[in-house]
Order: C-alpha cells, then sequence, then structure tokens
C-alpha cells in the first residue's frame, strides 16, 4: 500500500464502490431467496394435498380457495386427476400418482437452487466482511 493521500482515498472510494454492489447483490439474492422458499411452501402444500387426495373417493366434498381468504364448497368428480402448470399460462390434466412425482421433482429442483442461492448469499456476506475488515486495518 502506498503512503500516498491520494492512492489512499482512490483505494477506499474503489472498496466503498465494491461494498456497495455488493450489498446490492445481496439484496437481489435475498429477494429470490424469499421467492424460492414461497414456491417450495407451495409445491409442498400442493404435494401434501395430492397425496391426502389418494384416500379421497367420487364426490368427496372439499373446500377449494377462490381468492385470497375466500373458498368455496367443492366435490371432486374424479381423485385419481389433477390438472398441474407446466408453464406459466398451461396446464395439463395427469394422474394422481405422476403428479405427485413431479412435485417431487419441483421440491428437489427448488431445494437445489435456495441452496446455490444461500451459498451465493453468504459468499458475498463474506467478501463484504473482508473488504469492511481491510478498511478497519487502515
Amino acid at each position: 500500500m502506498s503512503n500516498n493521500p491520494t492512492s489512499n482515498s482512490s483505494e477506499i472510494s474503489q472498496m466503498v464502490y465494491v461494498v456497495q454492489l455488493l450489498e446490492e447483490q445481496k439484496k437481489t439474492i435475498s429477494e429470490q431467496l424469499r421467492i424460492t422458499e414461497n414456491q417450495i411452501s407451495g409445491i409442498a402444500v400442493s404435494k401434501k394435498t395430492m397425496e391426502e387426495l389418494q384416500s379421497a373417493e367420487k364426490d368427496h366434498e372439499i373446500i377449494i380457495p377462490i381468492g385470497t381468504n375466500a373458498f368455496a364448497k367443492a366435490r371432486i368428480i374424479d381423485p385419481n386427476k389433477v390438472i398441474i402448470p407446466i408453464s406459466r399460462d398451461m396446464f395439463i390434466e395427469k394422474n394422481l400418482e405422476d403428479s405427485i412425482k413431479i412435485m417431487e421433482q419441483r421440491l428437489e429442483d427448488n431445494n437445489k437452487v435456495h441452496a446455490k442461492l444461500v451459498e451465493n448469499f453468504n459468499d458475498i456476506s463474506g467478501k463484504i466482511q473482508e473488504i469492511k475488515s481491510k478498511f478497519n486495518q487502515r
């Protein structure tokens, strides 16, 4: 390191800039973690509900959500068939067993994404701490 005040000022400015960039990345990853956790939770509920449907019979009465905090009573026409999304606006009818397997795969995939996001978050946090530590040693 140089004793030149201009050089030190430039290095400090660069460190502050890098920390700001890393903090923004950390914020973005934090939001992605929240979204992924919501997806995992929703998939887990879907899978559990499908597993419970395995013991349901035709005309079994259920309550289905029709919006935020609003539900309606319904009857199951075919307990062995469910409709699942295959893209943002496309759905497909599948048998219950296949649907549960699809949910299991989606859970596994989302858990891998979540683990990678946590790893990235921790790496960035470590880099921020490292830079701050160097800054405090000055």
